[in-house]
């Protein structure tokens, strides 16, 4: 039987009494259900309620919770026996500016509905203030929060791309050179750089006028160009190991063709690749890419079970347990894949000789050797094989390529890239593809790698210097439990007492920490990836990296890390 808005609240009053109700500022009674507890059924004739209302200030309204199957209903719609032994609690707002919907869903989240319901109580809860660092960047980024708002309406989580942040991220409006500009007017020193894809900063005039006139002669043929060949040269003048090499839109469909073509190429099912690192999203490569700070692999839901079970996952810069894992499924490997400087998972280079030795034992048992260079490409001129001296068999590259332009490339010996051809009687793997060789990107990519001279990677080198062994002495004199690591222009900061050299020791940074410590960056105009990870670029000067030393300082001090004097 429906029950009307009126029985339900004459039900009410019979049990509690209509003063319990009757306070100063409206609110709304919290509700046992028979699963929470069957003594709060039973005792709910012995259960005191205060014969007095209690008082609430008009200025701070009291926080309004109601049951979850209640939440956006109708009174009149809700079924009576949904209701046992109601309590109303008084519940105090926090001191904080967030809206009523995410006070409620942080008391769902922290359970305090579910303790309250446990115990009765006559005081006010409070709910946990809002951390001051988030407070200052909602007060800052009223547009970035719209803009949000409207995102999750049609977009998962309101993000496409790398740019995830709690509560929500900014919302980029230009970048031009070592610069970003959100919705809210705010600038930014920007270490992301579209994700380790922009070395010499944003909106290179080189490369904007090379795509400018491209988009005059025609942005999309589906049929080759020019362009192709030319960038293709100019690859394999850097890289003199990539022999042949096919075009595609990503580093993620590289890797995935680099994989198919070594199992075809070897005849063996399996490959090997190195816990934490990441060679985009396709099945067999995902395994191990994503460890949980207590050193557990964190797989991805959906993928084909054959997929992990394909893949052995190696231990990075541990030469000796790699070959241990490497010989005992040396019949079945076809391929060793790797970042020879691990990127998005802390920017951890190879310990000497590691490199080295994986080449060694992968020839010695006829397995290839893979390199990802997706992010390591802009390392020196030719890449990381070129700075670590070591040649693999395929390799695979990507948005460090293009200039700012979406973009992919796998490649390496002719005799293994042959397994694409066609001029033999039809490819082993055929690879064919809309959108491979596009023209707007062959054009960025051509132009990218030309204006990237000797001097730049110098430039780059000193920068990268400067700011690693910058953050170092400051963890050093303020006595903060901070690793720093990278190469060239690659750096990584991790708040952890561990020698960072694998996933499992980059897992151990207190990541909440690191994410109120660019948060403090972050108000403060300096931009960095989530886990403390980023790269600077050409644009960049020397005077740019002392200005975020300091303000890492003073952020430090801010969220708690340190306790020198903080500047807002």
């Amino acid at each position: 039987m429906r029950t009307t808005k009126k029985n339900l609240s004459s039900n009410a009053l019979k049990r509690i009494g209509a003063s319990a109700i009757k306070t100063r500022a409206p609110v709304r009674k919290i509700v046992a259900r028979k699963s929470v507890k069957s003594s709060i059924t039973a005792s709910k004739k012995s259960l005191q309620m205060p014969s007095k209302s209690v008082p609430v200030k008009k200025s701070a309204p009291a926080l309004k919770v109601i049951p979850a199957f209640a939440r956006n209903k109708p009174i009149s719609t809700i079924s009576a026996s949904k209701f046992t032994a109601p309590i109303p609690i008084l519940i105090k707002p926090p001191a904080m500016t967030r809206p009523i919907t995410e006070q409620m869903s942080l008391a769902r989240s922290s359970n305090l509905a579910f303790k309250v319901l446990l115990k009765p109580i006559s005081k006010p809860i409070a709910l946990p203030p809002e951390d001051s660092v988030i407070q200052k960047y909602r007060e800052r980024s009223h547009r970035s929060k719209q803009a949000f708002d409207q995102a999750i309406k049609y977009i998962p989580d309101g993000v496409n791309g790398i740019g995830h942040l709690d509560p929500f991220p900014p919302y980029i409006q230009r970048g031009e050179e070592c610069y970003l500009w959100d919705i809210d007017g705010r600038r930014l020193l920007d270490f992301v750089n579209a994700g380790f894809s922009l070395p010499m900063g944003h909106n290179h005039p080189r490369v904007r006028q090379a795509v400018i006139r491209q988009v005059q002669n025609g942005m999309h043929f589906s049929e080759p160009t020019e362009l192709e060949v030319q960038l293709a040269r100019n690859i394999n003048a850097r890289m003199p190991s990539i022999e042949r090499m096919r075009f595609t839109a990503s580093g993620t469909e590289a890797a995935m063709f680099a994989v198919r073509v070594a199992r075809a190429f070897t005849r063996r099912p399996k490959i090997a690749k190195m816990e934490g690192g990441y060679h985009g999203s396709s099945d067999a490569v995902l395994a191990g890419t994503f460890i949980t700070k207590a050193g557990n692999p964190m797989q991805s839901k959906g993928l084909l079970k054959g997929a992990s079970e394909d893949t052995r996952v190696l231990p990075f810069n541990d030469l000796k347990a790699c070959e241990n894992k490497i010989r005992a499924n040396k019949d079945v490997l076809a391929a060793v894949i790797l970042e020879p400087v691990i990127a998005s998972g802390g920017c951890i280079p190879p310990v000497e000789g590691f490199l080295q030795g994986l080449r060694e034992i992968t020839k010695r048992f006829g397995i290839l050797l893979i390199f990802d260079e997706t992010v390591t490409f802009t390392l020196s001129k030719g890449g990381a094989q070129g700075l670590y001296n070591v040649t693999p068999d395929l390799t695979v590259l990507g948005k460090a390529v293009g200039g700012g332009m979406p973009i992919g490339v796998f490649g390496g010996r002719a005799d293994v890239m042959s397994m694409v051809s066609s001029m033999n009687g039809g490819p082993s793997v055929p690879h064919s593809s809309s959108y491979s060789g596009h023209p707007i990107s062959m054009a960025a990519g051509i132009a990218h790698l030309e204006a990237l001279t000797p001097d730049k990677y110098v430039l780059l080198n000193g920068l990268g210097d400067q700011l690693r062994t910058g953050l170092k002495r400051l963890a050093d004199n303020l006595k903060v439990k901070m690793k720093v690591t990278g190469v060239g222009h690659l750096f990584a900061y991790h708040l952890t007492d561990a020698n960072v050299v694998d996933g499992h020791s980059a897992a151990t940074s207190d990541f909440e920490s690191v994410h109120r410590l660019n948060m403090a960056l972050l108000n403060r105009g300096f931009h960095l990836m989530a886990h403390g990870q980023g790269c600077v670029s050409t644009a960049m000067t020397f005077a740019h990296i002392d200005q975020f030393l300091k303000a890492m300082e003073e952020s430090l001090a801010e969220v708690g890390l340190s306790k020198k004097a903080v500047k807002a």
